[in-house]
């Protein structure tokens, strides 16, 4: 899945959470360095004219 979308759909789903909820966040690693390419989800978002969920969906880091 890619995490890329409009700007507000993710601050609104950012507003749209109670403020003592808990949010499961998953993320991907390439620890054993198999990757050839760094992810990054920046160029896809861009030339689609919309916006990365990392930089948009702002959430509390203490309910991660």
């Amino acid at each position: 899945m890619a995490h890329i979308g409009e700007a507000a759909f993710y601050h609104q789903l950012s507003r749209s959470f109670p403020a003592n909820s808990v949010v499961l966040m998953e993320g991907i690693t390439d620890n054993r360095n198999l990757l050839t390419n760094v992810i990054t989800y920046q160029r896809m978002a861009t030339s689609l004219g919309v916006a990365e969920q990392e930089k948009e969906l702002t959430l509390s880091r203490s309910n991660w």
